[in-house]
């Protein structure tokens, strides 16, 4: 059963509320005229709409983005010995698609988020296991019924910010140097392209 929404949850679904949707609106003449161009032509926009929008940072921001390529970032040592014999272990029970994407930083590094998916009562696994390496805290979760696509739409739409894609080497895939604004956006996205879908399907 899906949870219910909180306040900013709604909120984020607010175009009033969202830079890329309102300037896609803008320039098309309104929501309506957004709506009605084709899918591919909608996402081309959206991904030039956030091209603009990343030109038009202001100095503070561009400094933070030039900071951030020289932070050192540390990727856990080789693979070694475990220290006990581990066993398989066999978890009996039915897999749900529904579940969270959540966003936890280092608060060393405030600008860098790990993004991932959990199961519904898995945030408290995943803080633990972020504290093993150091400081950690949620920044954000949202509630999905398709937790893994959600996730993959999620990466796909900061792929630009992904440290990976950024010359990092020495970290892991779902690290992006983004802000919880930004994750929102992504969800928010996500939501806008469910509702299109749906439209799509109806018609």
């Amino acid at each position: 059963m899906r949870k219910p929404e909180s306040k900013k949850t709604h909120d984020a679904r607010n175009a009033r509320l969202n830079p890329v949707q309102a300037r896609c609106n803008k320039i098309m003449g309104g929501r309506e005229e957004y709506k009605k161009l084709p899918k591919d032509e909608r996402l081309a926009l959206r991904a030039e709409v956030t091209l603009m929008l990343e030109r038009e940072k202001s100095p503070l921001e561009k400094w933070t983005d030039h900071a951030m390529k020289v932070l050192p970032f540390v990727k856990r040592g080789g693979k070694g010995k475990p220290m006990t014999t581990r066993k398989t272990v066999k978890v009996e029970g039915e897999k749900v698609p529904q579940g969270w994407v959540y966003a936890i930083r280092n608060t060393s590094y405030p600008y860098v988020l790990k993004i991932g998916k959990t199961y519904p009562d898995g945030i408290e696994d995943r803080m633990s296991e972020a504290r093993r390496w150091g400081r950690a805290e949620l920044v954000a979760k949202r509630w999905a019924d398709d937790a893994i696509g959600a996730e993959k739409f999620m990466h796909m739409r900061l792929a630009n910010r992904n440290l990976r894609n950024l010359s990092f080497t020495d970290c892991g895939v779902e690290l992006f140097k983004c802000s919880e604004k930004d994750f929102h956006m992504a969800f928010t996205d996500y939501l806008y392209t469910l509702e299109e879908e749906d439209e799509s399907s109806v018609r």
